[in-house]
């Protein structure tokens, strides 16, 4: 890619000097976010205003452009066909590095849970790259690769969530309320002006307010840190899985925050075990299923 894109610079500078004095910069706008989301299928503008698909202007327009550009910067003929080889055989063969990912995930036909399939799909990536071979001639990823749902729940930062909710402690609680009814979630997290954790605000802590709380009577609204669950027991990212279980079976807890060197980076709640046990056991039967058959 680096080789690629020098040569291609290079001989786009020899060819026609400042190439903004040639092409509009709407068009090249226009070509970013076409390239991000197409890749290789993407439709590009070039000079003149034509539009041609991505594949053909990199094959029979940018190549030779990089290939004129490498060999007058005084690199060896052997080294540039063997880079600018491996970006042509990616172009025709329309497979480079996203697509091999993107087709590996697409093979597994929603087989094991997300975290198995990513697992696989890393685990197959560092294998072949260690090969040596260009991307273009991998095989796609083997489930089998990912080692198993066992492997992928072992810490918590395998099945901890990372989008997050969180309020300043001194919010009004009615934000709070608003946001869980938003989110469709049970909990809040609170942080201090450095954002660090401070304390978690629950569905039922803002219930006990119903009946009490006035706020037509106050002066200012009430803070969040008014109502919050202050200190609240955290786990780390490296936390294996089932002692993060037995703490919240412990404390009666529904809801783990998770921090890392002092800063809030996920959680882990009741509703995450339950919907990856429901996963598992629906898995095992129907592998007891298939055996019976």
């Amino acid at each position: 890619n680096a080789a690629f894109w020098l040569g291609l610079v290079s001989g786009i500078v020899t060819r026609w000097g400042d190439i903004g004095e040639h092409f509009r910069f709407e068009e090249a706008h226009t070509n970013f976010f076409a390239a991000a989301r197409g890749g290789l299928n993407a439709q590009l503008f070039w000079l003149d205003g034509r539009l041609e698909p991505a594949r053909k202007i990199i094959l029979e327009t940018f190549l030779p452009l990089a290939r004129e550009g490498l060999s007058d910067s005084g690199i060896a003929p052997k080294d540039v066909d063997q880079y600018l080889g491996i970006i042509a055989q990616r172009v025709d063969s329309a497979k480079n590095g996203a697509q091999w990912q993107l087709s590996s995930l697409s093979a597994f036909e929603g087989r094991g849970p997300l975290s198995e399939r990513m697992a696989a799909v890393t685990a197959s990536m560092i294998r072949q790259e260690e090969t040596g071979a260009p991307v273009h001639q991998w095989e796609l990823a083997r489930l089998e690769e990912g080692g198993g749902w066992q492997r992928n729940y072992i810490r918590v930062e395998q099945c901890m969530d990372t989008d997050l909710v969180t309020v300043n402690e001194h919010e009004p609680v009615e934000l709070v309320a608003q946001l869980m009814d938003w989110n469709n979630i049970r909990h809040v997290l609170v942080e201090d002006d450095e954002h660090h954790l401070v304390g978690i605000v629950s569905r039922r802590r803002l219930l006990r307010l119903v009946g009490s709380y006035h706020p037509e009577l106050l002066e200012t609204p009430m803070p969040v840190a008014d109502i919050m669950l202050p200190s609240p027991m955290t786990v780390s990212p490296e936390t294996p899985t089932l002692e993060a279980i037995r703490l919240m079976r412990l404390h009666q807890l529904s809801f783990l925050p998770v921090e890392k060197d002092g800063q809030l980076v996920g959680k882990v709640t009741e509703r995450q075990f339950m919907a990856i046990a429901r996963r598992l056991l629906e898995e095992k039967l129907q592998e007891e299923q298939g055996k019976e058959d």
